[in-house]
């Protein structure tokens, strides 16, 4: 059996963070849905999502971020990975 992470890596709280089925609690300053479900990371120009997954693991991928850039990775990311969608749309 495959471990998995119960916190993403790279998240500044790591350690005190445990696995959730609700959107994350630390927002980014954005009005993007997207927000909900990824953290800064600690690394600077990145964000982690925090999806959890059916076995109750952090999916944890980090993807690049930029204060100045589009949310169409995360977006796609949510939407191929996690069957995620703007719930403005649904």
């Amino acid at each position: 059996m495959t471990q998995c992470m119960t916190a993403a890596p790279n998240y500044s709280t790591a350690a005190t963070k445990s696995p959730t089925t609700q959107p994350s609690k630390t927002v980014i300053d954005k009005q993007s849905w997207v927000w909900n479900h990824f953290d800064k990371s600690i690394e600077p120009g990145f964000s982690i999502c925090q999806v959890t997954l059916k076995r109750g693991c952090v999916c944890g991928t980090k993807m690049k971020w930029e204060k100045s850039s589009s949310t169409k990775n995360h977006h796609s990311h949510l939407e191929k990975n996690h069957h995620l969608a703007d719930p403005k749309f649904l």
